[in-house]
Parts: C-alpha cells; sequence; structure tokens
C-alpha cells in the first residue's frame, strides 16, 4: 500500500470518527446549525463537603449567524447555588445574556450568536458528600436556534474536523 493510501485510510478513520463523536457531518457545513455539548463534570471532595464544576458548550457551527439562541433549564436545580451560573464567550469572557423566569424553567437567551463561535456556561455545586449534583439531564430542558436546528453534538470537535476536511480534502 502506498504512503498516499494510508494517509488517505487514516483520515477516513478519523472523519468517521469525528463523525460518530460529533453528532453531525463534518464534510459540509449547512447555513443553519447550531450544536451543544455537556462535559464532563469534575467533582472534588474534602471530608465533609464536595464540589462539582460542570459545562455545557452551545456553538454555532452553521455559516449564517443565529439571530437569537435561547438555552433552557430547569429552574429547582439552579435554586440556592452559591455561586452565579455563569456564560462565557469561547470559554473566557463573560457574555452579557437576558435572563428570565417562569413556569418552573430558566431561559437564557444568548442573543446573536456568530458563525464558527461558542458560548460555555458554568455552573458549580456545592453540597454534602453523600448527596450527588444533579446531572445536565436533569438540569437542561433545551436550546432552541432562532433558525435551522439545534441538536446535540461536540461544536469543538466538528469546527476542528471540518477544518482537516477542508485543509486536507484534496488528499
Amino acid at each position: 500500500m502506498s504512503m498516499r493510501r494510508a494517509v488517505r485510510w487514516t483520515f477516513v478513520i478519523l472523519g468517521v470518527l469525528f463523525l460518530w463523536r460529533g453528532g453531525t457531518s463534518i464534510f459540509r457545513a449547512p447555513t443553519n446549525e447550531v450544536l451543544y455539548a455537556a462535559g464532563q463534570p469534575r467533582r472534588i471532595c474534602v471530608p465533609q463537603i464536595c464540589t462539582t464544576m460542570m459545562s455545557l458548550e452551545v456553538g454555532n457551527t452553521g455559516t449564517a449567524p443565529q439571530d437569537n439562541v435561547r438555552v433552557r433549564f430547569r429552574a429547582a436545580p439552579l435554586q440556592g447555588l452559591k455561586l452565579p451560573l455563569k456564560v462565557l464567550d469561547f470559554g473566557k469572557v463573560d457574555r452579557r445574556v437576558k435572563m428570565s423566569e417562569a413556569g418552573g424553567e430558566r431561559v437564557y437567551e444568548l442573543g446573536r450568536l456568530e458563525p464558527q463561535k461558542r458560548v460555555e456556561f458554568q455552573v458549580v455545586f456545592h453540597g454534602p458528600a453523600s448527596e450527588l449534583a444533579p446531572t445536565w439531564s436533569e438540569i437542561l430542558v433545551g436550546v432552541e436556534a432562532a433558525a435551522g436546528d439545534a441538536r446535540p453534538g461536540d461544536p469543538a470537535l466538528i469546527q476542528f474536523a471540518r477544518f482537516l476536511h477542508a485543509f486536507f480534502g484534496w488528499l
């Protein structure tokens, strides 16, 4: 087998893995697409108290801007947090959002989300070591895009996979 063929098969296998892990196509970028992925919770315990840090990443992986992306949470698990839920652009800079609460839900409106941009929600739970923090399935109600679908998938991984496909697609 030639080196070129081996490299091609390597990228095919990587593409299949990215597709499986990312949840969407890496070979084309749709006009309207929003992906979201919950990170693995990190739990740190001292003898009596545990702190659980959780993150949710929402990204516009489409080619058109989204006028407004809404993220809906159940309000009950977020009541009484010692630290407020943080919303960050690309996980670094605080993002201004509109928050409303009605009908047992807390809704965060992200506003305009440009293509290839990601927003991260960070929440920290403190509690006795005997109690577990709620999971994302107990907190997250859904993500809604202004246009197109919002579905589970890893936005960072899809963006990276599309970059690799664009760069090495000629092989």
